[in-house]
């Protein structure tokens, strides 16, 4: 025990604290919170979905990085099966994963995805069969730059993709 107090002293024991503390930021960076979650609305049943997921899954692979949440909506999810309302587990999770606007607005649509800011669930824009894996990786780029820059609340939408609502 001696040896090891003496080692921990003077310059050693800076340089441990200096390694903890870069060990504690790097952990916290590694947990910090995404800055996109993609909600994508699927079904088994959906041709355009047997497409689009790839392609989706393709683009988050081309950027690399952890910013990235893929959250989807499984229209034919056998999950809920034996629940009175289908609809309600999935309004309840679009509540707990903050894009309850989001369900709102296109629940029971399918073949498309809406790139929402993770802080705010506000939409930024979609992904939709018209794109390759490479321009859905520009869109995706685009929409981390947008949440880095802007506001929360007032982000800019950062295309037009996006269908019309459920109610149009």
């Amino acid at each position: 025990m001696l040896y090891l107090t003496g080692f921990l002293n003077g310059m050693t024991k800076r340089a441990l604290a200096a390694s903890l503390v870069a060990a504690i930021i790097s952990d916290q960076i590694a947990c910090a919170e995404p800055a996109l979650r993609i909600v994508s609305f699927t079904a088994d049943w959906c041709p355009t979905c047997r497409v689009l997921d790839p392609r989706i899954e393709d683009a988050i692979r081309l950027l690399n990085t952890h910013d990235i949440v893929l959250s989807q909506f499984d229209l034919s999810d056998r999950s809920t099966e034996g629940t009175d309302d289908v609809a309600a587990v999935q309004s309840e999770l679009a509540l707990n994963w903050g894009v309850d606007e989001i369900w709102s607005r296109y629940n029971g649509r399918t073949g498309f995805a809406v790139i929402a800011a993770f802080d705010t669930g506000e939409a930024l824009g979609c992904l939709g069969l018209g794109m390759d894996a490479e321009r859905m990786r520009q869109s995706l780029d685009l929409a981390l730059r947008v949440v880095d820059s802007a506001t929360p609340g007032e982000r800019p939408s950062i295309g037009p993709e996006c269908p019309d609502s459920k109610d149009q």
